[in-house]
């Protein structure tokens, strides 16, 4: 049985909260933060915050930008009804 999950996040600052129990760690230009979550409840408004600013600044993954001829975010064909 699982104990807690594990939610993890990089902003470009250290916070601090009482579910981040883990080492913050540099990485980079910025800091990962890790906090154990035992109860859908503990995801509190300052959590809240800190993964909604964590996925703001984020940009897009491994730099792509889909154009107008890219089809579904993954690329050309990508998405449920793409063929097989």
């Amino acid at each position: 049985m699982q104990r807690w999950v594990a939610l993890s996040f990089s902003l470009p600052r250290a916070v601090r909260h009482p579910l981040i129990t883990r080492r913050v760690v540099p990485y980079g230009r910025h800091f990962h933060h890790v906090a154990n979550l035992r109860t859908p409840d503990e995801l509190d408004d300052e959590l809240r915050d800190h993964l909604t600013e964590a996925y703001l600044g984020a940009g897009p993954v491994g730099g792509f930008v889909p154009g107008p001829d890219d089809g579904p975010v993954g690329g050309p064909g990508a998405g449920p009804d793409a063929a097989p």
